[in-house]
């Protein structure tokens, strides 16, 4: 037998049997160089190892990091041919497992507990508590996110408008703006990386909520990206199309300026991703934010958004970070964008007297039913007094 670590020495040995426990720190985010540098490792090295390549075997114990872990590496990689055994402390979901060698069968229900006689419902509160649902999850459930999600709780995404299915258009209801999200490669001349786009639409009403019309990420050349900003202005000239100034952003505005597209060069948001994720989550609580009821890419875009910070890939989350945050803070944000209209709605509703007093409160008078309503042209009054006095101009 032989022992070392993930990046000590391993060339130059062999084996019939591999077991790699605990490859990486519990600390370690899907970002670090560490954890890549091991799942490189394995790749280079451990990989290799088996004297044997028919009866090798290799083991893999360890808890979830995130979903970029060596877990995620050989579990996405068909051709490794895994088995895959997750033993959640609390069962999330009706489980099976058949023992190989003596054919017993243990079967668990949603919410059955693994040891409850060592570890039973006190035990296991006290250990969420102590811990936080982040470790916990790793370590006891052997799930990077904790259930239900983590900025961006699933079930907040329950919110859906039904669509014109042509045109993808909300029924019943009339685009006032739409806006347009990119995340693009992180290098102009690199390939197969993901282009993200999110659009985003507006509508006037007492229903002001946000409608996200479509969703594309792709892996892309720039010629290809560049293309596809093109092809998505296309389908649904936005008001705007928000590109983050950096890398093949800022080549993208600057090849596409002469094209009559709307690009708004976004200054980067910086390094913190997740305060920005953050700050536009609220939106989805309050439920503000829907998707179609058809849309097939809807799971997708759920998941990654919901796996975030520790999800394989964050550009989802970019896209739509960049979109509702600049309509947030502009002065043609959604929140002032809907304060706008819904100011329209309450003026329409009240004498056009902006000095009129008859009002509760002595405030301008609400106009309604079985009331006389003095009109003058487009404007309307409470009476013939307020009429001869004024408007809104």
């Amino acid at each position: 037998m032989f022992a070392t670590t993930m990046t000590g020495a391993g060339t130059g040995l062999g084996g019939n049997y591999i077991v790699i426990d605990d490859p990486h720190k519990t600390k370690e985010e899907s970002t670090s160089a560490d954890v890549k540098a091991q799942v490189a490792v394995y790749g280079d090295t451990f990989a290799t190892r088996h004297d044997d390549k028919k009866q090798g075997v290799t083991v893999i114990v360890m808890q979830r990091i995130n979903d970029n872990d060596l877990s995620a590496h050989v579990m996405k990689t068909a051709e490794e041919e895994y088995v895959h055994l997750k033993i959640e402390a609390e069962a999330t979901s009706p489980t099976t497992i058949t023992f190989p060698r003596t054919g017993r069968i243990f079967t668990r229900n949603v919410g059955d507990l693994l040891w409850e006689s060592r570890e039973g419902p006190v035990e296991i509160r006290r250990q969420k508590a102590v811990m936080g649902r982040w470790k916990y999850a790793a370590q006891y459930q052997q799930d990077p996110i904790p259930e239900g999600g983590s900025i961006f709780q699933r079930e907040w995404f329950s919110h859906r408008f039904h669509r014109d299915k042509d045109t993808g258009i909300p029924l019943g209801a009339k685009l006032r703006m739409v806006i347009q999200s990119w995340d693009t490669a992180a290098k102009k001349k690199e390939s197969n990386d993901y282009w993200a786009c999110t659009t985003w639409g507006l509508v006037a009403g007492e229903d002001s909520r946000i409608r996200m019309l479509d969703r594309t990420m792709d892996r892309m050349e720039y010629v290809e990206g560049r293309q596809k900003v093109k092809d998505q202005y296309a389908k649904w000239h936005p008001t705007a199309v928000l590109v983050e100034d950096s890398s093949s952003g800022t080549a993208i505005v600057s090849d596409l300026r002469t094209t009559g597209i709307p690009l708004l060069p976004i200054s980067p948001a910086g390094s913190d991703k997740e305060a920005n994720a953050r700050a536009v989550s609220p939106m989805f609580e309050a439920g503000m934010i829907l998707l179609p009821d058809d849309a097939e890419w809807a799971d997708d875009y759920i998941e990654s958004m919901t796996r975030f910070p520790k999800g394989q890939h964050d550009d989802d989350v970019d896209s739509t970070s960049q979109a509702l945050n600049y309509l947030r803070r502009r002065q043609n944000g959604v929140m002032e964008y809907i304060e706008r209209e819904l100011a329209k709605e309450h003026d329409k509703n009240l004498c056009a007297n902006v000095k009129c007093t008859a009002g509760e409160e002595g405030k301008r008078k609400k106009l309604g039913y079985n009331m006389e309503i003095v009109q003058t042209g487009p404007l309307r009054f409470c009476s013939r007094f307020c009429a001869s006095q004024g408007s809104l101009h």
